[in-house]
């Protein structure tokens, strides 16, 4: 398997409160060819100015905060590549369709990251006409 991210994969904005799990998470990103960008809380999330080449990590909330609603208004504002939640052990999920792409669980294997990494497909694609460059939404 290969351990790199795709080449059209940018960023990983990772909302996740400061600690070694987000210090190990950025580091694992950051050597499968990701750029980590770690964020404290959702209202964080905006001043990154996420983009169709990022991925979003969410992490643990504060108390208080509802992951799953969170996520589900993040989809509809944010054109993201992606929307991960990091979970540890067996996890409930609310029923119907989830807010979130993929679940990444805990420790942060690479393995386990590419998984999830390599479903996600380019919200734009590179279309090369001569020298020029376009890019066309598909």
């Amino acid at each position: 398997m290969d351990v790199s991210a795709p080449a059209w994969l940018d960023r990983a904005i990772i909302v996740k409160e400061p600690g070694m799990d987000r210090t190990v998470l950025a580091k694992q990103l950051g050597l499968i060819g990701l750029t980590p960008v770690p964020v404290d809380g959702f209202d964080d999330i905006s001043g990154e100015n996420p983009n169709a080449r990022d991925v979003i990590v969410v992490g643990q909330p504060k108390d208080g905060e509802d992951r799953f609603a969170i996520a589900a208004a993040l989809k509809v504002q944010l054109k993201s590549a992606g929307l991960f939640k990091v979970v540890v052990g067996p996890t409930k999920t609310p029923m119907g369709d989830m807010a979130f792409d993929r679940l990444l669980p805990r420790p942060f294997l690479r393995a386990a990251m590419m998984t999830g990494i390599s479903e996600l497909s380019p919200l734009v694609a590179p279309c090369k006409l001569g020298k020029a460059t376009t890019r066309i939404h598909i």
